[in-house]
């Protein structure tokens, strides 16, 4: 599942117009915090907005839409023009539309991001497993059993992978199901990793199903799976073969199969990290960089999702280097006149910052790369999405260990923040800056919040927050207490709901207990539905334990406030209380909406009580409608998940969402809007 419910609210209207609008893959809809605009090559708006104000909640989109032939390529289908929300800064990316709300907010960034941080399947897990007794206890997980999960392995192979997998093979039962619950079945599969020759087999027969959508969800499902056969079933996908075209009953693979392949195949190369499996992952680059270098179009969901696979594998450093060397740095350095090759370009360095954590021996050759990054952004006639991109990997390669480069990044940083093209370039370097740490990095920031300009406190904020919780896990000495008394201030001094919630999210990575009487007191005294949802995932983080009644009471309320009720489950969860589950079942049977469902299943997902078993089980088959089914689908695969974070996390991590392609996000359509 991926991230949280901001941003189809934010954007549901305006982004629309931006045609880049298609499939719902089925019961995945991630509801109003997880829409992100494609970048598509728009440029961001020149102008400093004034500030976002308050979300309006939308009743979820209509139903999904319905796919074109799969013939050959599938292009996604226009959607209709709606209105945007009549208030808060635009965009700029579409002269003379008003395309809604600005995209440079610090919620984008962090929807994106919070998984690593949030930690919900260690944080929300039983001292021991769980079984069907009445003995069951989710509590803060302790030292030793970081492992352990909340639902047992035995109750996910005897009661719910058997539910799942029977509604993919009974024959009858597809037919009659919507594409919804196909499809979030399919990923559930692949969530489980049980039986995996079986599960496989299932996916393989999808991939000839009819429907666009469920086809194409068939072929994620394998790479989520990870299972090693899957590697040359998704190679004949990538690279248009005979095969592959058999296997999807059709006279051609599409662009999007293509990058759906890719996807999986990266996702499988993360996954075999053991030495012994030196050998695939080798198999898989190969097949990627010949699709790479082969490819003569300028099609970029597949150049992009092939390069984005590539950063995901953790390949020996000798075959890393060789394919920065010969295949991603030309392509990053010489530009070539070539539609969307900008597009293109920038998520490169994405890629290599992913790939520079595997580079141990050869650190003068990453140094080389943060040189060549350092140049091209001090370089003003560069591309917007490519700077926007490299200003965030920097945040991650770079450490105060190197001196040298330390001060040449956190000074080419500075200013960037006081020079940049654009205001999304800008702020980025907020949470780079925070990222990188060190003493200059962090006097920037906390100069930046009493001085600095308005709308950039709240990613200094949160870089300040990122970096002290990323000490603190690192077993490091916990940041000055003047870092939590300047974001403090800046919460009781700020009028505007938007920019408080960033200073009590980070008030919540620095786990200031000592906040948390306040933070109560404004989620009693704010309407604003996004602040109060992120008040409550802020006393999570800070495991601000006297919280509990009032985020549950919250809850209890939230059943028409989608976006107030997903965050405020997360804030629940982190705080291990399991209490509320019975009143989320009894919720998610009487909602009505897209947007409920999605928050609902994702917040029985994320408590993952063993209780919420059985009535997700009845709903999946007896819900009153197919988006109710597919949900309780969604929440099933949430609770038996295989990993640690959710899947499509390795991919939203650090990535560029402006300059993301409807394959990646864009409202119902991408791998990340998968839940």
């Amino acid at each position: 599942m991926r991230k949280g419910l901001l941003l189809t609210s934010l954007f549901l209207g305006g982004l629309l117009c931006l045609n880049e609008f298609s499939f719902g893959h089925g019961g995945q809809y991630r509801g109003p915090r997880d829409v992100v605009p494609p970048g598509a090559g728009q440029p961001s708006g020149p102008s400093t907005p004034s500030g976002p104000s308050g979300p309006s909640t939308p009743s979820g989109p209509s139903t999904p839409t319905t796919p074109a032939t799969p013939s050959g390529p599938v292009a996604p289908p226009t959607a209709a023009p709606t209105a945007a929300p009549t208030s808060g800064p635009t965009t700029g990316a579409v002269t003379g539309m008003d395309t809604g709300p600005s995209l440079e907010i610090w919620d984008f960034w962090w929807e994106f991001n919070r998984e690593r941080f949030l930690n919900l399947k260690a944080r929300i897990s039983s001292i021991e497993p769980t079984t069907e007794s009445d003995e069951f206890y989710i509590g803060i997980l302790n030292k030793g059993s970081r492992d352990k999960i909340g639902i047992s392995d035995e109750l996910k192979k005897t009661k719910i992978f058997p539910a799942i997998k029977a509604l993919l093979e009974d024959p009858e039962k597809p037919v009659k199901r919507q594409r919804d619950e196909v499809s979030s079945a399919l990923v559930a599969l692949g969530k489980f990793g049980l039986e995996p020759e079986k599960s496989l087999d299932l996916m393989k027969k999808f991939l000839k199903d009819g429907d666009q959508e469920i086809s194409e969800t068939a072929a994620v499902s394998m790479g989520i799976l990870a299972n090693v056969r899957a590697i040359d079933l998704l190679k004949e996908l990538l690279l248009d073969t005979d095969v592959g075209r058999q296997m999807l009953g059709r006279h051609e693979v599409s662009q999007r199969h293509m990058a759906f392949a890719a996807y999986g195949l990266g996702l499988i190369g993360y996954a075999l990290r053991d030495e012994t499996n030196k050998a695939e992952r080798r198999k898989i680059t190969d097949y990627l960089v010949q699709r790479l270098d082969t490819d003569k179009s300028a099609v970029k969901d597949v150049k992009i999702s092939t390069i984005v696979a590539l950063g995901l594998i953790p390949n020996d450093e000798d075959v890393i280097l060789e394919v920065v060397d010969k295949t991603l740095m030309p392509l990053l350095i010489n530009k070539r006149k070539q539609k969307n090759i900008d597009l293109i370009r920038a998520h490169i360095p994405t890629a290599m910052m992913r790939m520079a954590r595997h580079i141990k021996e050869n650190q003068a050759v990453k140094g080389q790369w943060i040189s060549q990054f350092l140049k091209m952004i001090g370089n003003k006639k560069e591309d917007q999405f490519v700077r926007q991109s490299i200003v965030l990997a920097l945040g991650e390669m770079v450490t105060p260990a190197d001196k040298a480069l330390y001060d040449k990044a956190v000074d080419a940083l500075i200013y960037v923040q006081d020079n940049g093209r654009t205001e999304q370039e800008r702020y980025f370097t907020g949470v780079a800056l925070g990222q990188i740490g060190g003493e200059k990095a962090v006097n920037f920031l906390l100069k930046a919040m009493t001085r600095g300009k308005k709308l950039y406190k709240p990613w200094a904020s949160l870089g300040l927050g990122v970096h002290g919780y990323r000490t603190v896990e690192a077993g490091g000495v916990a940041l000055k207490p003047e870092v939590k008394n300047v974001i403090s201030m800046a919460l009781q001094k700020e009028k505007t709901p938007e920019f408080k919630g960033s200073f009590a999210i980070a008030l919540g990575l620095l786990r200031d207990q000592g906040s948390s009487g306040d933070l109560l007191k404004e989620m009693a005294n704010t309407n604003v539905e996004s602040y109060k949802g992120y008040l409550g995932v802020a006393l999570g983080l800070m495991r601000a334990a006297d919280a509990t009644d009032d985020i549950r009471a919250e809850i209890k309320k939230s059943l028409r406030r989608p976006e107030q009720l997903q965050q405020l489950s997360i804030g629940l969860g982190l705080l291990g209380d399991k209490d509320i589950v019975d009143d989320l079942i009894e919720m998610m049977i009487k909602a009505r909406t897209t947007s409920v469902y999605a928050a609902l299943a994702q917040a029985l997902g994320f408590i993952g009580d063993a209780r919420s078993i059985d009535p997700l089980i009845k709903l999946a088959n007896e819900g009153p409608t197919g988006e109710a089914r597919a949900f309780a689908l969604v929440a099933l695969g949430i609770v038996g998940d295989k990993e640690e974070f959710p899947w499509n996390t390795k991919i939203s991590e650090n990535m560029n969402y402006r300059a993301s392609v409807t394959t990646l996000t864009g409202g119902q359509v991408g791998i990340l809007d998968i839940l």
